[in-house]
Parts: C-alpha cells; structure tokens; sequence
C-alpha cells in the first residue's frame, strides 16, 4: 500500500524537546494538533504511543544541530528551473548568441541555484576527446578527474571535501578543499556537458544537486544547439550556418529547397483540389431568414420576414439568445409576420433568426456573393 502523502508540518504547529525529556512530559506539553521534534534520548520504547498516535514528528537517540533542526521545520519544497531563476537569468540562457555566452549564463544560473563560490559549464569534444570551458582551457583529458567520472558515467556527484576522493585530478576539478558539486548534461542519448558547483562551506545538500539537475535538463537543447551536429535534423541549419560565415559585404546565399520535400507537392495540390470540390457539392449548412423584431407589451416578440420566407407555426425564433417558439404566422403584404411565445422585455428592438432548412455549401457561398 502507497504511503499517505502529507503536507509539511507548519512552523507553529511543532514543538522541539530537548535531551533527557522523558515521554510523558512530552505528552503533557503538546496541545491539541501539535506534533513533537524529541532528539538526545536514551530510550525510545517509552515514547511509542506517541509514535503511533502521531504526535512525534522526528524523534532521535542523537542531538540534532540546529541547521538539521531548521531543515525539519522548514522542509524544502519539490525543485524546478524557475523556482531558482529570475526572468532575466532564464532570457540570458535562451538568447545566448554563442556558446560562451551560454557557458557565462549557465555559470551565473549555478551560482544563484546552489549558492556556490565557484560554478563551471566544462563542455566536451567529442571529436577530440577532450573536456574545455569556455574563455578557460582549452583541452583537458576526459579520461581521469571528478569532472571526467561523471561525464563518463552519466552519474551525478555530491562529494564533502574533493580532494578525500580518489578520483580527484587538480587540474581539471579544481581546489581539493572544496565541497563539490557535478551533474552530467545529456542530449540525443549522450553526455555532451559537465555542471559544477564549488563552495568551502557548508557541504552541499541534496535539493542543490536536484537543482543543478534542473539546470542540466533545462539547459540541454541550448548546449545541444551548438555542440551537436545538427544536419540531420533539419535541411536548413546547414545553409543558415554557411551564410552566417560569409563575410559582411558578401550577398546571401539563395535557401535551397530538398528536392524530396517537393516531389509530393503536385499529388497535394490535386488532393486538396478533389476535397474542395466534394465539400462544395456535398456539404450543407444551416439556411436562415433574418428578420427586424420588437418585443411588444404582453412580452411576445413580433418579427417581421420576407413573404417568401418559409417560416411557420412552430418553428423557433433566436432573439436576444433566446428561443422563441412561434404561435402565429401571417402573410401581410411582402411580410411573413410572426408572433412568439412571451419571453422578452416590452420596448426591446433586434434582429431576430428562425432556421429554415439548408443549403450545398456551393448554394451557400453563391448567396452570399449575391
């Protein structure tokens, strides 16, 4: 059975008790809809019925510090991109005009994500096999460092102190002091990028590494945009890249259509030639007289149509987004008059509509020119 999902506990309705309490003073100081944080005791069997009746919302044999007292007040909510990020961080990383640029953006956007000192976008070359950051270095091995492993792996790496860990190189992960912080950046299936946050103090917590995950995914099609080879996507991006190249004074390369893309094109067009001729024959519409009308004092509505309108008794008449079923019709001269039930304000003028058959939309559309 799924566990019952619940909201966090608010900051009012939670009490913190200190080592050596004992359960019943526990019990006696909660009041009603209070839960309790218990940390230093020595046995906890006597506080079980306050377990079972929920009213211990953490209880530890160990005393809590206060920053891991604060973390369970103050639960962090799910993690996403914009939670993080301001609307100028999110444009800087959209309107990027090259890779550097989108490199300096991620940077700032690790920055603000996980309070880091020091945020890095290492970038891979496939071709070369080779790890570089932009405007930094332009080569390192991809085959040793923290940086490497997780690019290598597609693992992401939380690590309390870099240079503790074995796989730790100095000249592509930086200070071995530092608290480090790595999540691969996949696109089409591969790792093409490396996100690092670095701080002295303090160690890095869980929901910093899912925003920095948030980043990689978010960031993803941008750094794919200019890492990748994108000719078998589209056949566009090749001509728009060659024109980009030329120089300034050079004229613009005329955009070359694939021939595939045409050859189907003459079978569409009498396609759709054949499906508007069909519609014209055998679609109909709705046919409508439309009259002038005025509700009179009693409340029914008297219309006044063409005589050669085919409107009867019983028919319905649309006023005012009403429907009016009709109780009289008479012919009075070149008039189909007709009188509705009551439903409408005395003094109220409009136009009115009573549907009278249909049409071929070719009938139709005739009309209407005329």
């Amino acid at each position: 059975m799924d566990e019952e999902r619940r909201e966090p506990v608010p900051r009012e309705s939670v009490r913190v008790f200190g080592p050596r309490c004992t359960a019943a003073e526990v019990a006696a100081a909660l009041a009603p809809h209070q839960s309790a944080i218990v940390h230093g005791v020595d046995d906890a069997a006597p506080f079980q019925t306050l377990l079972d009746t929920d009213r211990i919302l953490y209880l530890s044999r160990g005393i809590l510090s206060e920053r891991e007292l604060a973390q369970l007040l103050a639960p962090r909510g799910e993690v996403s991109f914009d939670r993080y990020l301001d609307a100028q961080q999110l444009r800087r990383v959209a309107l990027a005009q090259s890779v550097s640029e989108l490199a300096d953006a991620l940077r700032a956007a690790i920055v603000r994500a996980t309070k880091a000192d020091r945020a890095r976008c290492v970038l891979f070359d496939a071709g070369r096999q080779v790890l570089w950051t932009p405007d930094e270095s332009d080569g390192d091995s991809a085959a040793a460092g923290l940086v490497s492993f997780a690019l290598r792996s597609g693992v992401s790496l939380c690590i309390a102190r870099a240079g503790d860990d074995p796989r730790f190189d100095p000249e592509l992960d930086g200070d071995a002091s530092d608290r480090f912080l790595a999540t691969p950046v996949f696109a089409r299936g591969r790792a093409i990028a490396v996100l690092v946050a670095a701080r002295t103090s303090p160690p890095f917590e869980p929901a910093e590494l899912a925003a920095l995950d948030a980043i990689a995914t978010h960031a993803s099609p941008y750094l794919a945009a200019w890492l990748l080879d994108a000719d078998d996507e589209t056949p566009f991006r090749r001509h728009a890249l060659r024109e980009r190249e030329q120089p300034a004074g050079a004229g613009p390369e005329p955009l070359r259509v694939d021939s595939a893309w045409t050859r189907g094109a003459p079978w569409l067009a009498l396609a759709t030639l054949v499906a508007v001729v069909l519609a014209l024959l055998f679609v109909r519409v709705p046919a409508y007289a439309t009259g002038r009308a005025i509700v009179r004092g009693d409340g029914a509505v008297v219309a006044s149509f063409a005589a050669t309108a085919p409107i009867d008794r019983g028919m319905t008449v649309r006023f005012h987004n009403q429907s009016l079923p009709i109780e009289t019709a008479y012919t009075k001269g070149a008039q189909r008059i007709v009188i509705t039930a009551k439903g409408g304000v005395p003094g109220t003028r409009g136009k009115a509509e009573v549907r009278v058959g249909t049409l071929r939309l070719l009938d139709a559309l005739q009309g209407a020119a005329r």
